[in-house]
């Protein structure tokens, strides 16, 4: 047996029947199979619009089983509860199947932000050791054209047939490995090892830098962590002392509460003695007036 009432029922089939309806004539009136760019997300949002019409229609179904609808329409039912059923499933169905097709269809494509990184300037550090680094790496440069003009990698020597070559002025001492270092002069640098200074400067600078915020960062934490502590030293004072006032609040409010008790009681005692003084005190008036008016009427009479 269903919870619902009759109307309840005949309400709920009316809605889901002007539901399906109105899901149906969404979907006939759009034209699914040709789209351009702007129509793409309007039309994505419309079956995602009809899908989540499809799973209200059907939890709402769930509600009036065919029983349940033959109970509810009675005698005013078009078709029976069974056929109503199948009907709206076949219909729910279609549309859910048509719509999910659509919906891939026109889903729109996601995409991809813009990359921040290259739009980051490049720190003042970085730029000063480049700057520096520039005229070295051209001195390097002109010099290795100096000492190899072809290209061919090896130093030009004087083969004039009037001098002996430079070779052998070089004594034999030397290592032969070291004879190309030997040629130059002390200002010029080894052709067998480039220059390494902008690397090791940029990388120097980087870690001076690194090292400078690392202990900013330190120290903004160290101050951190002395603020949470003397936070936590005031809290913790505030609270004693919070304590202790509610201690002394709470004595208070235990001191009234016995005396009120008290209280009460001799209030209880004195309205009994008092109500049986009051009738004793009424009591007594009567008798006097009554007196009083016999003793007059007596005098009168006699």
């Amino acid at each position: 047996m269903s919870t619902l009432t009759r109307d309840q029922i005949r309400h709920e089939v009316i809605n889901l029947r002007k539901t399906v309806k109105l899901l149906e004539r969404t979907v006939d009136e759009e034209d699914w199979t040709t789209s351009t760019q702007p129509d793409r997300l309007p039309k994505w949002l419309k079956t995602q619009t009809v899908l989540k019409g499809v799973k209200h229609c059907r939890s709402v179904l769930k509600t009036i089983p065919p029983e349940v609808y033959d109970e509810g329409l009675g005698a005013q039912r078009a078709v029976s509860g069974e056929q109503f059923h199948e009907d709206t499933i076949q219909t729910l169905n279609r549309l859910e199947l048509s719509m999910k097709d659509a919906s891939l269809e026109f889903k729109p494509q996601p995409v991809k932000p813009k990359p921040r990184l290259p739009l980051l300037p490049i720190p003042k550090s970085l730029l000063k050791t480049e700057e520096a680094a520039a005229p070295i790496e051209a001195h390097a440069s002109e010099e290795e054209e100096t000492l190899d003009p072809a290209g061919t990698g090896e130093t030009s020597v004087d083969k004039s047939p009037g001098r002996k070559p430079i070779f052998d002025i070089i004594p034999d001492t030397l290592p032969t490995a070291d004879k190309s270092s030997a040629l130059l002069p002390p200002s010029f640098p080894s052709i067998s090892s480039p220059p390494a200074v902008p690397n090791s400067t940029s990388t120097s600078a980087f870690l001076q830098s690194s090292t400078a915020l690392h202990d900013e960062l330190a120290e903004q934490m160290a101050s951190m962590a002395r603020q949470l502590k003397e936070n936590t030293i005031h809290f913790s004072s505030s609270l004693a002392k919070d304590k202790g006032v509610m201690q002394e609040v709470e004595e208070k409010l235990e001191r009234n509460a016995e005396v009120l008790g008290k209280e009460r009681v001799r209030l209880r005692d004195h309205r009994g003695k008092s109500g049986n003084t009051t009738w004793i005190t009424i009591l007594s008036l009567l008798v006097v007036m009554v007196g009083f008016f016999m003793t007059f009427f007596v005098i009168r009479i006699s």
